[in-house]
């Protein structure tokens, strides 16, 4: 009887220490999934962040357009290269240009590589566009990974998603 019970238990310390090692293998193989995810994704965005000189065109333009001027539309729009060049251009061409120190580009960057498109886009504007009573419309065209996606306020709710105001936040202090 009692080598009955040893076999038991055995048997029993047994299937418990491979139930053990399946979970903790099953659990660490989930952990270094998402580990090397998470690690991809964030030596991805540091990477972007750090190529700072290396990269040319865009990063971020914001146009702010609707309303009458006495020329026409009204409209003016501020760009933000990857170089740290910036530009601002209006309707009445009172154009004015610099450059950014080098702290401000990369917060912006840091910024911008938060933006998720697909969750902006998945915020749809529920209301009436400033446009419709003479106000005006931001449109941003922002650029991620080599690709550029235009995103309207009166198509998609800014408000809503907090990296986005993150950024636009930090774009109107510099």
């Amino acid at each position: 009887m009692w080598k009955n019970n040893k076999i038991s238990t055995t048997n029993a310390i047994a299937i418990i220490v491979i139930v053990s090692v399946l979970l903790g293998w099953l659990a660490i193989s989930m952990a270094n999934n998402n580990f090397d995810s998470v690690v991809r994704d964030s030596k991805e965005k540091q990477n972007a962040i750090e190529n700072l000189d290396s990269e040319v065109g865009p990063l971020i333009s914001i146009r702010e357009e609707g309303g009458l001027c006495s020329y026409g539309l009204c409209w003016s729009e501020k760009t933000v290269y990857a170089d740290g060049k910036w530009s601002i251009e209006n309707g009445q061409k009172q154009n004015d240009y610099g450059m950014l120190q080098k702290p401000d580009i990369l917060k912006i960057k840091e910024s911008l590589s938060f933006v998720n498109i697909n969750e902006v886009k998945g915020n749809k504007f529920v209301g009436i566009c400033p446009t419709a009573y003479d106000g005006q419309k931001t449109i941003l065209s922002v650029w991620q990974y080599g690709k550029e996606y235009k995103l309207d306020n009166c198509v998609y709710d800014f408000s809503k998603n907090t990296s986005l105001s993150r950024l636009l936040n930090i774009l109107s202090q510099i």
